[in-house]
Protein backbone atom coordinates (compact mmCIF):
# COMPACT_ATOMS: atom_id res chain seq x y z
CA UNK A 1 0.00 0.00 0.00
CA UNK A 2 2.91 2.36 -0.70
CA UNK A 3 0.57 4.52 -2.76
CA UNK A 4 -1.28 5.43 0.41
CA UNK A 5 1.81 6.60 2.22
CA UNK A 6 3.04 8.54 -0.80
CA UNK A 7 -0.32 10.20 -1.23
CA UNK A 8 -0.49 11.01 2.45
CA UNK A 9 3.03 12.43 2.48
CA UNK A 10 2.16 14.62 -0.48
CA UNK A 11 -0.99 15.77 1.24
CA UNK A 12 0.95 16.69 4.39
CA UNK A 13 3.54 18.58 2.36
CA UNK A 14 0.83 20.54 0.61
CA UNK A 15 -0.99 21.28 3.85
CA UNK A 16 2.21 22.51 5.50
CA UNK A 17 1.76 25.64 3.39
CA UNK A 18 -1.84 26.10 4.52
CA UNK A 19 -2.20 28.88 7.13
CA UNK A 20 -5.13 27.00 8.60
CA UNK A 21 -2.84 24.30 9.98
CA UNK A 22 0.27 26.28 10.82
CA UNK A 23 -0.66 25.83 14.47
CA UNK A 24 0.85 22.36 14.13
CA UNK A 25 4.28 23.84 13.51
CA UNK A 26 4.29 25.94 16.64
CA UNK A 27 4.05 25.00 20.29
CA UNK A 28 0.61 26.34 21.14
CA UNK A 29 0.16 27.05 24.81
CA UNK A 30 -3.52 26.27 25.38
CA UNK A 31 -3.41 26.62 29.12
CA UNK A 32 -1.83 30.07 29.00
CA UNK A 33 -4.45 31.17 26.51
CA UNK A 34 -7.15 30.12 28.95
CA UNK A 35 -9.94 27.58 28.73
CA UNK A 36 -12.06 29.65 26.34
CA UNK A 37 -9.22 29.98 23.86
CA UNK A 38 -8.53 26.26 24.18
CA UNK A 39 -12.12 25.42 23.25
CA UNK A 40 -12.01 27.79 20.28
CA UNK A 41 -8.73 26.26 19.15
CA UNK A 42 -10.20 22.77 19.11
CA UNK A 43 -13.46 23.87 17.49
CA UNK A 44 -11.57 25.35 14.53
CA UNK A 45 -10.05 21.95 13.84
CA UNK A 46 -12.94 19.64 14.60
CA UNK A 47 -13.96 16.66 12.52
CA UNK A 48 -14.29 17.36 8.83
CA UNK A 49 -17.57 16.48 7.21
CA UNK A 50 -17.58 13.26 5.21
CA UNK A 51 -20.71 12.17 3.42
CA UNK A 52 -22.39 8.88 4.23
CA UNK A 53 -21.62 7.79 0.67
CA UNK A 54 -17.90 8.39 1.16
CA UNK A 55 -17.90 6.64 4.52
CA UNK A 56 -19.61 3.67 2.91
CA UNK A 57 -17.03 3.55 0.12
CA UNK A 58 -14.21 3.44 2.68
CA UNK A 59 -15.72 0.31 4.23
CA UNK A 60 -17.46 -1.20 1.19
CA UNK A 61 -15.32 -4.08 -0.01
CA UNK A 62 -17.82 -5.09 -2.69
CA UNK A 63 -17.10 -1.94 -4.69
CA UNK A 64 -13.37 -1.78 -3.93
CA UNK A 65 -11.97 -4.78 -2.00
CA UNK A 66 -9.28 -4.38 0.63
CA UNK A 67 -5.78 -5.14 -0.59
CA UNK A 68 -4.08 -8.20 0.85
CA UNK A 69 -2.05 -7.65 4.01
CA UNK A 70 0.88 -5.42 3.23
CA UNK A 71 3.29 -7.48 5.31
CA UNK A 72 4.26 -4.46 7.35
CA UNK A 73 4.97 -5.12 11.03
CA UNK A 74 3.19 -2.92 13.57
CA UNK A 75 3.26 -2.31 17.32
CA UNK A 76 0.23 -1.04 19.27
CA UNK A 77 0.49 1.87 21.69
CA UNK A 78 -2.62 1.33 23.82
CA UNK A 79 -3.46 4.62 25.52
CA UNK A 80 -5.90 3.99 28.43
CA UNK A 81 -9.61 4.57 27.76
CA UNK A 82 -9.20 4.97 23.99
CA UNK A 83 -10.71 1.63 23.06
CA UNK A 84 -9.57 -1.85 24.07
CA UNK A 85 -11.65 -3.18 21.18
CA UNK A 86 -9.09 -1.76 18.73
CA UNK A 87 -7.09 -4.78 19.83
CA UNK A 88 -9.34 -6.88 17.57
CA UNK A 89 -8.15 -4.89 14.55
CA UNK A 90 -4.52 -5.06 15.64
CA UNK A 91 -4.58 -8.81 16.34
CA UNK A 92 -6.49 -9.83 13.21
CA UNK A 93 -4.09 -7.89 11.02
CA UNK A 94 -0.95 -8.89 12.87
CA UNK A 95 -1.85 -12.58 13.24
CA UNK A 96 -2.80 -13.87 9.77
CA UNK A 97 -3.63 -17.35 11.08
CA UNK A 98 -6.04 -16.08 13.76
CA UNK A 99 -9.50 -17.66 13.33
CA UNK A 100 -12.10 -15.20 11.97
CA UNK A 101 -14.37 -15.49 15.01
CA UNK A 102 -11.70 -14.74 17.64
CA UNK A 103 -12.55 -11.56 19.53
CA UNK A 104 -11.60 -9.87 22.76
CA UNK A 105 -15.32 -9.96 23.57
CA UNK A 106 -15.03 -13.74 23.92
CA UNK A 107 -13.46 -13.05 27.33
CA UNK A 108 -15.13 -11.53 30.38
CA UNK A 109 -12.03 -9.81 31.78
CA UNK A 110 -8.28 -9.46 31.24
CA UNK A 111 -9.14 -9.50 27.56
CA UNK A 112 -5.74 -9.27 25.91
CA UNK A 113 -3.96 -11.38 28.50
CA UNK A 114 -6.38 -14.25 27.95
CA UNK A 115 -6.28 -13.85 24.18
CA UNK A 116 -2.49 -13.89 24.30
CA UNK A 117 -2.61 -17.10 26.33
CA UNK A 118 -4.83 -18.78 23.73
CA UNK A 119 -3.16 -17.21 20.69
CA UNK A 120 0.41 -16.17 21.66
CA UNK A 121 1.61 -12.94 20.12
CA UNK A 122 4.93 -14.68 19.57
CA UNK A 123 3.20 -16.62 16.77
CA UNK A 124 2.05 -13.42 15.04
CA UNK A 125 4.32 -12.51 12.15
CA UNK A 126 3.14 -8.92 11.73
CA UNK A 127 2.42 -7.89 15.34
CA UNK A 128 5.40 -6.83 17.44
CA UNK A 129 5.15 -7.45 21.19
CA UNK A 130 3.36 -4.63 23.01
CA UNK A 131 3.01 -6.52 26.33
CA UNK A 132 -0.66 -7.48 25.82
CA UNK A 133 -3.02 -6.45 28.58
CA UNK A 134 -0.96 -3.45 29.64
CA UNK A 135 -0.56 0.21 28.73
CA UNK A 136 3.17 0.05 28.13
CA UNK A 137 4.75 3.32 26.98
CA UNK A 138 7.10 3.44 24.00
CA UNK A 139 10.59 2.04 24.65
CA UNK A 140 13.80 3.63 23.46
CA UNK A 141 14.73 0.49 21.56
CA UNK A 142 11.18 -0.26 20.40
CA UNK A 143 10.76 3.15 18.83
CA UNK A 144 10.95 3.00 15.08
CA UNK A 145 9.48 5.49 12.65
CA UNK A 146 6.39 4.18 10.88
CA UNK A 147 5.86 1.14 13.13
CA UNK A 148 3.57 2.23 15.96
CA UNK A 149 -0.22 2.39 15.56
CA UNK A 150 -2.66 3.90 18.02
CA UNK A 151 -6.15 5.23 18.56
CA UNK A 152 -6.53 8.62 20.26
CA UNK A 153 -9.49 10.20 22.05
CA UNK A 154 -10.41 13.76 22.94
CA UNK A 155 -8.45 14.45 26.14
CA UNK A 156 -11.33 15.65 28.31
CA UNK A 157 -13.48 12.68 27.28
CA UNK A 158 -10.63 10.26 27.95
CA UNK A 159 -10.00 11.74 31.40
CA UNK A 160 -13.71 11.57 32.26
CA UNK A 161 -13.86 7.91 31.24
CA UNK A 162 -10.77 7.17 33.34
CA UNK A 163 -12.34 8.91 36.33
CA UNK A 164 -15.48 6.83 35.99
CA UNK A 165 -13.39 3.67 35.75
CA UNK A 166 -12.44 3.71 39.42
CA UNK A 167 -10.39 6.93 39.16
CA UNK A 168 -8.00 4.98 36.98
CA UNK A 169 -4.27 5.24 37.70
CA UNK A 170 -1.86 3.65 35.20
CA UNK A 171 1.84 3.42 36.05
CA UNK A 172 2.86 0.72 33.57
CA UNK A 173 6.50 1.25 32.69
CA UNK A 174 8.94 0.10 30.02
CA UNK A 175 12.10 -1.71 31.17
CA UNK A 176 13.97 -0.19 28.21
CA UNK A 177 13.63 3.28 29.70
CA UNK A 178 13.71 2.77 33.46
CA UNK A 179 16.27 0.70 35.40
CA UNK A 180 13.79 0.39 38.27
CA UNK A 181 11.19 -1.14 35.92
CA UNK A 182 11.74 -4.90 36.02
CA UNK A 183 8.40 -5.69 34.41
CA UNK A 184 5.77 -3.59 32.62
CA UNK A 185 3.09 -4.49 35.15
CA UNK A 186 3.65 -6.82 38.10
CA UNK A 187 0.17 -7.86 39.14
CA UNK A 188 1.29 -10.05 42.05
CA UNK A 189 4.29 -8.05 43.21
CA UNK A 190 3.93 -6.02 46.42
CA UNK A 191 6.82 -3.73 45.42
CA UNK A 192 4.92 -2.68 42.30
CA UNK A 193 1.71 -1.84 44.14
CA UNK A 194 3.31 -0.15 47.14
CA UNK A 195 6.05 1.84 45.42
CA UNK A 196 5.12 2.41 41.79
CA UNK A 197 1.43 2.95 42.59
CA UNK A 198 2.00 4.50 45.98
CA UNK A 199 1.85 8.27 46.22
CA UNK A 200 0.71 8.92 42.65
CA UNK A 201 -2.32 6.68 42.79
CA UNK A 202 -3.18 7.67 46.37
CA UNK A 203 -3.67 11.29 45.33
CA UNK A 204 -5.63 10.36 42.20
CA UNK A 205 -7.90 7.94 44.04
CA UNK A 206 -8.55 10.53 46.74
CA UNK A 207 -9.98 13.03 44.21
CA UNK A 208 -13.33 14.34 45.35
CA UNK A 209 -14.70 14.85 41.84
CA UNK A 210 -13.81 14.85 38.15
CA UNK A 211 -12.38 18.36 38.16
CA UNK A 212 -9.98 17.57 41.00
CA UNK A 213 -9.00 14.30 39.33
CA UNK A 214 -8.49 15.97 35.96
CA UNK A 215 -6.44 18.87 37.30
CA UNK A 216 -3.61 16.80 38.77
CA UNK A 217 -0.28 16.67 36.94
CA UNK A 218 -0.43 12.87 37.28
CA UNK A 219 -3.66 12.76 35.26
CA UNK A 220 -2.86 15.16 32.44
CA UNK A 221 -0.61 14.57 29.41
CA UNK A 222 -1.15 10.79 29.53
CA UNK A 223 -0.83 10.32 25.76
CA UNK A 224 2.18 12.60 25.43
CA UNK A 225 3.92 10.88 28.35
CA UNK A 226 3.40 7.43 26.84
CA UNK A 227 4.67 8.59 23.45
CA UNK A 228 7.79 9.86 25.23
CA UNK A 229 8.26 6.60 27.11
CA UNK A 230 6.81 7.55 30.50
CA UNK A 231 3.94 5.98 32.41
CA UNK A 232 0.52 7.40 31.59
CA UNK A 233 0.12 8.86 35.06
CA UNK A 234 3.72 9.74 35.79
CA UNK A 235 3.78 12.72 38.22
CA UNK A 236 5.52 15.11 35.87
CA UNK A 237 4.69 18.33 34.07
CA UNK A 238 6.04 18.17 30.52
CA UNK A 239 8.22 20.97 29.20
CA UNK A 240 7.64 22.72 25.89
CA UNK A 241 10.53 20.74 24.42
CA UNK A 242 9.03 17.45 25.55
CA UNK A 243 5.64 18.32 24.08
CA UNK A 244 7.26 19.20 20.78
CA UNK A 245 9.11 15.88 20.78
CA UNK A 246 5.83 14.05 21.35
CA UNK A 247 4.28 15.97 18.44
CA UNK A 248 7.22 15.04 16.23
CA UNK A 249 6.90 11.38 17.16
CA UNK A 250 3.15 11.23 16.51
CA UNK A 251 3.77 12.41 12.96
CA UNK A 252 5.98 9.36 12.42
CA UNK A 253 3.40 6.81 13.56
CA UNK A 254 2.31 4.29 10.94
CA UNK A 255 -1.33 4.95 11.82
CA UNK A 256 -3.29 7.22 14.15
CA UNK A 257 -7.04 6.67 14.35
CA UNK A 258 -9.71 8.57 16.28
CA UNK A 259 -11.87 6.93 18.93
CA UNK A 260 -14.71 9.27 17.96
CA UNK A 261 -14.50 7.92 14.39
CA UNK A 262 -14.28 4.27 15.32
CA UNK A 263 -15.66 2.51 12.24
CA UNK A 264 -13.99 4.90 9.84
CA UNK A 265 -10.70 4.39 11.69
CA UNK A 266 -10.97 0.59 11.40
CA UNK A 267 -11.76 0.76 7.68
CA UNK A 268 -8.99 3.30 7.04
CA UNK A 269 -6.55 1.03 8.87
CA UNK A 270 -7.40 -1.84 6.52
CA UNK A 271 -7.21 0.40 3.46
CA UNK A 272 -3.65 1.25 4.47
CA UNK A 273 -2.37 -2.08 5.73
CA UNK A 274 -4.66 -4.46 3.88
CA UNK A 275 -7.41 -6.64 5.22
CA UNK A 276 -9.69 -9.60 4.76
CA UNK A 277 -11.08 -10.74 1.43
CA UNK A 278 -14.42 -9.39 0.29
CA UNK A 279 -16.34 -12.46 1.48
CA UNK A 280 -14.88 -12.12 4.99
CA UNK A 281 -14.70 -8.35 5.28
CA UNK A 282 -18.27 -7.60 6.35
CA UNK A 283 -18.14 -10.08 9.22
CA UNK A 284 -14.72 -8.98 10.39
CA UNK A 285 -15.50 -5.25 10.26
CA UNK A 286 -18.59 -5.93 12.40
CA UNK A 287 -16.42 -7.83 14.88
CA UNK A 288 -13.80 -5.08 14.98
CA UNK A 289 -16.32 -2.29 15.54
CA UNK A 290 -18.36 -3.97 18.28
CA UNK A 291 -18.41 -2.33 21.69
CA UNK A 292 -16.40 -4.31 24.22
CA UNK A 293 -16.68 -2.32 27.43
CA UNK A 294 -18.43 0.96 28.12
CA UNK A 295 -18.31 2.89 31.38
CA UNK A 296 -21.75 3.96 32.60
CA UNK A 297 -21.78 7.71 33.34
CA UNK A 298 -25.11 7.24 35.10
CA UNK A 299 -23.69 5.00 37.82
CA UNK A 300 -23.63 6.41 41.32
CA UNK A 301 -20.65 8.71 41.89
CA UNK A 302 -19.70 8.84 38.24
CA UNK A 303 -19.33 12.05 36.24
CA UNK A 304 -21.58 12.78 33.27
CA UNK A 305 -19.18 12.47 30.35
CA UNK A 306 -21.92 13.66 28.00
CA UNK A 307 -22.02 17.06 29.68
CA UNK A 308 -19.90 19.23 27.39
CA UNK A 309 -19.94 22.11 29.84
CA UNK A 310 -18.31 19.86 32.42
CA UNK A 311 -15.72 18.60 29.94
CA UNK A 312 -14.93 22.17 28.90
CA UNK A 313 -13.64 22.80 32.41
CA UNK A 314 -10.88 20.22 31.94
CA UNK A 315 -7.64 21.48 30.41
CA UNK A 316 -4.91 19.17 29.12
CA UNK A 317 -2.32 21.28 27.31
CA UNK A 318 -0.08 18.57 25.88
CA UNK A 319 -2.71 16.02 24.90
CA UNK A 320 -4.93 18.69 23.34
CA UNK A 321 -2.10 19.54 20.97
CA UNK A 322 -1.46 15.88 20.17
CA UNK A 323 -5.14 15.28 19.49
CA UNK A 324 -5.41 18.33 17.23
CA UNK A 325 -2.44 17.05 15.23
CA UNK A 326 -3.91 13.53 15.14
CA UNK A 327 -7.18 14.91 13.74
CA UNK A 328 -5.38 16.69 10.93
CA UNK A 329 -3.31 13.60 10.13
CA UNK A 330 -6.37 11.36 10.21
CA UNK A 331 -8.53 13.45 7.90
CA UNK A 332 -5.67 14.11 5.48
CA UNK A 333 -5.02 10.41 5.23
CA UNK A 334 -8.73 9.57 4.92
CA UNK A 335 -9.18 12.08 2.11
CA UNK A 336 -6.08 10.83 0.26
CA UNK A 337 -7.26 7.21 0.46
CA UNK A 338 -10.82 8.16 -0.47
CA UNK A 339 -9.62 9.98 -3.58
CA UNK A 340 -7.76 6.88 -4.73
CA UNK A 341 -10.74 4.63 -3.97
CA UNK A 342 -13.02 6.82 -6.06
CA UNK A 343 -10.54 6.68 -8.91
CA UNK A 344 -10.38 2.89 -8.68
CA UNK A 345 -14.16 2.63 -8.58
CA UNK A 346 -14.61 4.94 -11.56
CA UNK A 347 -12.00 3.06 -13.56
CA UNK A 348 -13.74 -0.23 -12.80
CA UNK A 349 -17.09 1.21 -13.89
CA UNK A 350 -15.59 2.59 -17.11
CA UNK A 351 -13.92 -0.72 -17.85
CA UNK A 352 -17.21 -2.54 -17.31
CA UNK A 353 -19.07 -0.19 -19.65
CA UNK A 354 -16.38 -0.57 -22.30
CA UNK A 355 -16.56 -4.34 -22.04
CA UNK A 356 -20.35 -4.27 -22.43
CA UNK A 357 -20.07 -1.96 -25.43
Amino acid sequence: MSWVFLAFAGSLAQEACDPGVQFLQTNVRLKEAGQTAARQHLQRHQRRDMSDEDRDLMCNTEEVPFDARSGKQIRWLHVPKTGTTFGNTVWHYGCPSLPDDVSLSNYSSNYERKMNKDYPISDCSLLLDHSPGTHKPIGDEEWKDDTFVTLLRKPASRICSAYNYGKQCIVDCNPENDKSCFQVRMLDNAWYWLLRRGETCTFMHASADLLEYGSQIDTTSCTAKMVLGQSCNAPETLSDEQIQLALNRIQKFAFVGLQEEWKLSVCLFHRIFGGPSADQATKLIALETESLRETDSRASGNANCSDQRLLDELTDTADSQLYALAETMFWNQAEAVLSLLKSQRNNAVAAGMKKQG
